[in-house]
């Protein structure tokens, strides 16, 4: 998890510095892919954003310790495996999907701003699964539990899903479930 988020903030930086371009070089994009840039099947990775510097570093250390958390109770092979299976499986959706347009939109930049969010909401569903008593403190002030986070995470999902379909986007309605899916994989049994 560590060289994600340094190389996370690295692009980020670069980013600000005056190369902008280096998310569309790195972003997930099906026709790019099909043309040959199989690099952005993994790329995609270092293109976290959380809308403007300041909370995309907020993003980056929250990533950073829930996934340090959970390599610590896993272990660095079950983590591994866990990540890469979510990457994984987001590849497979959007290859299949991700071609699929509606009225003509094109989704490529819809995958591509949502494939690490869903990935990293799903390591707060595993630390809630794990830890559902650990506290997160909103705004520095207001304490709230793991399994609240996780539900509210579910909550917004499932809304997600419902008013894509009421609009018409399937399949592309079915992306956040994705990382969800993961999660399943390997919780599953519990």
């Amino acid at each position: 998890m560590l060289y994600i988020i340094i190389g996370s903030a690295i692009v980020t930086g670069l980013a600000y510095l005056g190369y902008p371009q280096i998310y569309n070089i790195l972003c997930f994009d099906r026709k790019a892919i099909l043309e040959g840039q199989v690099w952005r099947l993994f790329s995609y990775v270092f293109t976290m954003s959380g809308g403007g510097l300041f909370f995309t570093l907020i993003l980056l250390y929250c990533s950073y310790g829930l996934g340090r958390a959970m390599e610590m109770t896993w272990g660095t092979l079950r983590f591994n495996l866990y990540y890469f299976c979510g990457i994984i499986l987001m590849d497979v959706f959007a290859m299949a999907f991700g071609g699929i347009q509606i009225a003509n939109l094109d989704f490529s930049a819809y995958y591509a701003g949502n494939m690490m969010s869903s990935l990293h909401l799903s390591l707060l569903l595993c630390y809630a699964t794990s830890y559902p008593d650990a506290r997160f403190t909103l705004f520095f002030i207001i304490p709230i539990r793991a399994w609240i986070l996780a539900l509210i995470y579910l909550i917004i999902t499932a809304f997600s899903v419902v008013s894509m379909s009421l609009d018409g986007f399937f399949p592309h309605n079915l992306f956040p479930l994705v990382g969800v899916a993961n999660y399943f994989l390997f919780f599953g049994k519990d």
